[in-house]
C-alpha cells in the first residue's frame, strides 16, 4: 500500500536540514566574497531581506502557537479529504495570513506594502516611502505612465525603477480598488496563494 503523503516526516527533516545548511554556506561565501574579493551591495542575512531580530511578545507566541496548531489540524483534515483543492487553498490562505499576523497588523500587513525604513526606524504606514505603493500613488494617468515608462523609470523609487511597469501599475489598480495597504496585502497574498497551491496539488 502506497502512502498518499508527498513527503515522509523523515524526508521533511532531511530536506530542511539540507536547505538550512546549504543556504548558510552560501550566505557565508557571499559575505566573504563581498568583504575580501569583490565589494558589492548585499543583504547581510541573504537570501532573507533586511530585518532586525527582536524578542517575541506573549501575543506573538500565542498567535504562533495557534498557527502551528492549525497547521497540524489542517494537515490531518486535508489527509482525510485527500487534499481537496478548495480546502487546500482555504487552509493555505488562512495559514499564510496567520504567519503574517504573528508580527501584528502593522508590521505583518501594512509595512510590506507601505512601510518606510530609510531613517533606520520602520514606519509601517507611510505615504512617503520607496515601495511600488508609493510610486503608484503618484500616477495620474496610467496610460501615459506606460507610454513614457522609459523616461519615467529612472525617477521611480528603489523597487520601481528596477522593474518593468507592470509592478507599479498593479499597485495603481489595487490602490484605486482598495486604497488601504493592509487590504492590498491580503489581496496580493490571496492572488499569489491560489495559483501556487493549485499548481502544486493538481
Amino acid at each position: 500500500m502506497t502512502s498518499s503523503r508527498l513527503f515522509s516526516w523523515r524526508q521533511v527533516l532531511i530536506y530542511t536540514v539540507a536547505f538550512v545548511g546549504i543556504t548558510t554556506i552560501l550566505q557565508r561565501l557571499l559575505r566573504y566574497v563581498a568583504e575580501h574579493i569583490v565589494a558589492f551591495d548585499y543583504t547581510y542575512y541573504w537570501p532573507v531581506s533586511i530585518f532586525g531580530p527582536r524578542f517575541p511578545s506573549v501575543r506573538d507566541l500565542v498567535v504562533a502557537a495557534a498557527v502551528t496548531g492549525s497547521f497540524f489540524l489542517f494537515f490531518r483534515v486535508l489527509e482525510a479529504k485527500r487534499f481537496n483543492i478548495v480546502l487546500s487553498i482555504v487552509f493555505g490562505v488562512v495559514l499564510i495570513a496567520g504567519l503574517n499576523f504573528i508580527h501584528g497588523l502593522e508590521i505583518g500587513y501594512y509595512a510590506p506594502v507601505a512601510g518606510d525604513a530609510r531613517t533606520g526606524v520602520l514606519t509601517p504606514y507611510s505615504l512617503d516611502g520607496q515601495e511600488y505603493f508609493h510610486d503608484a500613488l503618484n500616477i495620474t494617468d496610467p496610460i501615459d505612465f506606460f507610454r513614457r515608462y522609459n523616461e519615467i523609470q529612472p525617477t521611480l523609487h528603489m523597487h520601481g525603477h528596477t522593474h518593468p511597469p507592470g509592478a507599479v501599475l498593479t499597485f495603481y489598480v489595487l490602490t484605486k480598488l482598495f486604497r488601504d495597504p493592509a487590504i492590498i496585502s491580503v489581496v496580493i497574498m490571496i492572488l499569489a496563494a491560489i495559483p501556487t497551491i493549485f499548481f502544486f496539488i493538481v
